[in-house]
């Protein structure tokens, strides 16, 4: 909810009152936006492999830098931030079923992969949308947000396509090199 930027040659897909409260303003001006990087204390930082969280699990990774090849959260289960996580994932991260990912405070996660948002989807639990970054590195990678829960967060993923869809609420900052809004988004 909120205003809509749209620049020089983009165009809107799914902008309607149900989904912008605000405006929606066209800019006729290229903007060049910095590529999303990953922080100099991932270097170093141990290979947890792959995460898989299933069934009616609850893990949760702690504060500090965390590097995972993927993560897969399904069933009924849980993953939590803790405050201060910092996630690297190198491929893809996926929410499906009715699992949730809960963040408990400050937490930055890095996407070098897509990202597939779904079940229950993430959960602010400060409900400040500047307490949840999320980055996305891959060019032309896909973030699709579908997650039954309302969004808290800035998704910066200027080389990303971005899809916002289904009945929850979008509430923070998004910048993607296409983003799609559907549903109630």
């Amino acid at each position: 909810k909120g205003d809509a930027f749209i620049g020089p040659s983009g165009t809107t897909s799914g902008v309607s009152s149900m989904n912008v409260s605000g405006e929606v303003f066209y800019s006729g001006n290229d903007v060049e936006l910095e590529d999303a990087e990953v922080p100099d204390g991932f270097t170093g930082a141990s290979n947890f492999g792959n995460l898989t969280v299933g069934g009616k699990n609850e893990v949760t990774i702690p504060t500090g830098y965390r590097y995972y090849d993927s993560i897969s959260v399904t069933g009924q289960s849980t993953l939590t931030f803790a405050t201060g996580a910092r996630v690297y994932v190198n491929t893809d991260f996926t929410i499906g079923g009715m699992a949730q990912v809960i963040t408990q405070g400050s937490v930055e996660i890095y996407l070098g992969g897509s990202g597939n948002f779904g079940g229950q989807g993430i959960i602010n639990a400060t409900g400040s949308p500047s307490n949840l970054q999320l980055y996305g590195l891959g060019d032309g990678a896909t973030l699709s947000f579908s997650g039954l829960n309302d969004f808290y967060g800035t998704i910066y993923a200027p080389d990303s396509n971005v899809s916002m869809s289904g009945n929850a609420g979008y509430f923070g900052a998004v910048v993607g090199d296409a983003v799609t809004l559907g549903g109630n988004a």
